[in-house]
Formats: C-alpha cells, structure tokens, sequence
C-alpha cells in the first residue's frame, strides 16, 4: 500500500524497481481485460510479475549475497514460467538456464542504471529469442 501512495505522491521519488513492480502488477491485468492473446506478452507480463512484484526482500538480498540456492529457485521460478509460456518446455529449460546465468553476474557487476538495464534487457531479450525460434 505504501508504494501505491507514493506512487500518487511522490512518483518522481520511485526507484526503478519500484516501477517494475508497478508494471509487474497492472500488465497482466491490462491483457487480460483487452483480451490479449499473444505468448510473447504474457511471458513478459509474468516476467515482470514474477521477477519485481512477488519477489520477495530475501529473494532479493540472497541474490545481491550470489547465493547459488536462491538464484537457482528464483531462476527457476521467475524464468521458468516465463519461458514456459513463451516456447513450452523447451523454452522453460533455456530460460531457466539463461535467467540463472545473468542474475548470476549481479547486474554485469556495473553500479547505477546501466546494471540494471542491462539485466532485464538480457530477460526480455531471452525470452524473444525463445518466443520467436520455438
């Protein structure tokens, strides 16, 4: 409740993740109300949902830590669904495998925006490659 209210407030005081999870919440809600139907949306709406909205602090800070079990949980969970959806189970094990490898390198070890950036490009960039060959 209190990033809604913020949101409201103070929206140029939001992080970046902050938005993310803003957009993780309302995208699959705005394709399903238009009726989407297209894959590639709905791996990106669960991307985003997953991977911001429902992730949890210590889902975060054991992936901040590298620690291997939490990035491989949350690999499979956040990149899991999101490539399932997008190219079935084949798409499900490579962007399992990809979504491990990336959150592995912290953010490409680069401080500011461009860490981030460069992360979820590297998601959203899989899981075209994985809508598109399969």
């Amino acid at each position: 409740m209190t990033l809604i209210i913020k949101v409201v407030t103070h929206p140029a005081q939001l992080y970046w993740w902050q938005w993310a999870k803003i957009w993780g919440l309302f995208l699959p809600i705005l394709l399903f109300c238009f009726g989407a139907e297209h894959p590639w949306l709905w791996a990106l709406a669960a991307h985003f949902l997953i991977d911001f909205t429902l992730q949890s602090d210590q889902t975060a800070a054991g992936k901040a830590r590298c620690d291997w079990r939490v990035l491989a949980s949350h690999a499979f969970i956040s990149g899991g669904y999101a490539g399932l959806i997008a190219g079935g189970l084949a798409g499900l094990a490579i962007s399992v495998a990809i979504h491990l490898l990336v959150d592995a390198t912290n953010k490409f070890g680069l401080e500011g925006p461009a860490g981030p950036a460069l992360d979820q490009a590297a998601h959203i960039i899989t899981l075209t490659i994985i809508w598109w060959l399969l």
